[in-house]
């Protein structure tokens, strides 16, 4: 599976000609070592999969230090064999990330096999606040695919939940209305409807105009039970207030009741 990642990558490179120092490859040569980043930066791409966060931390820094040179050694990591490596050096180009990480990123969210480096990816080349300069690309059409085709329940979730920040897309409209009528998941649907209210209008009027009417109706149908219950109510009431006038003016009444509970507990339930 890690040649697989490795060659994939390659031949993006290959097809769209990429000029990213440690992945420029040209015709059939393999990676050499005159093209891939110094030694030094090859320990410090590895020491982001490290699991001290002190060390990934300092490799973080000294790669940010050096500059273009590091951006392609994490470009170069993201083929590495370890998948902790390739989840490090997509959170790298979380922060420091340029225009030319988009493509890597967006083939890593697609398409690595390993679903911790797939979400990094995902959220490193759509967090737009963590960056000196924010990435262009197609990120809703990323994000609609992955909605769509992930494997993994949380990844579409988020991706349903990232659409829902991004400017209007004939293509996510369609995602989410694929969703809601295909999807049996309660917490995609829920996303899926939320998202489709941001990206088409006509949708959201819709729903809101029906969430308006059931709830005028929940509250006239409340209203109407207080109602029933405020004349049914009144209705012991007065009922019991002239029974009880009853027993006060007629004293052998009220012996002949007591010696008939049964007769007057049906009184009282309006059933005598």
């Amino acid at each position: 599976m890690a040649q697989f990642v490795e060659s994939e990558i390659r031949r993006l490179y290959e097809e769209n000609q990429w000029a990213i120092g440690a992945l420029n490859v040209q015709g059939d040569d393999a990676m050499s070592d005159e093209r891939d980043p110094t030694l030094e930066l090859q320990a410090l791409v590895e020491q982001l999969g490290a699991g001290n966060w002190r060390m990934a931390l300092e490799a973080e820094t000294a790669l940010a230090r050096a500059g273009q040179a590091g951006i392609e050694a994490a470009l170069w990591g993201l083929a590495h064999p370890n998948a902790r490596v390739r989840r490090g050096c997509a959170g790298f180009m979380d922060h420091h990330g340029t225009d030319a990480c988009f493509a890597p990123l967006q083939w890593a969210a697609l398409h690595d096999p390993a679903s911790s480096v797939r979400r990094v990816a995902v959220h490193s080349a759509s967090c737009q606040r963590c960056k000196p300069c924010p990435l262009t690309g197609d990120l809703v059409g990323l994000l609609a695919q992955m909605a769509l085709s992930d494997t993994n329940r949380r990844m579409r979730e988020n991706a349903i939940g990232g659409l829902r920040h991004q400017p209007q897309d004939a293509r996510a409209v369609a995602a989410m209305e694929t969703i809601l009528r295909t999807e049996t998941d309660p917490r995609l649907r829920r996303e899926a409807h939320h998202a489709l209210k941001h990206q088409d209008p006509n949708y959201r009027a819709r729903v809101d105009a029906q969430a308006r009417e059931r709830g005028i109706a929940t509250a006239r149908a409340r209203k109407e039970q207080q109602l029933l219950r405020q004349s049914t109510g009144s209705c012991e009431q007065r009922r019991n207030q002239g029974f009880s006038q009853v027993l006060l003016v007629h004293p052998a009444i009220t012996t002949w009741f007591l010696h008939c509970p049964a007769y007057m507990s049906r009184l009282f339930e309006g059933k005598a």
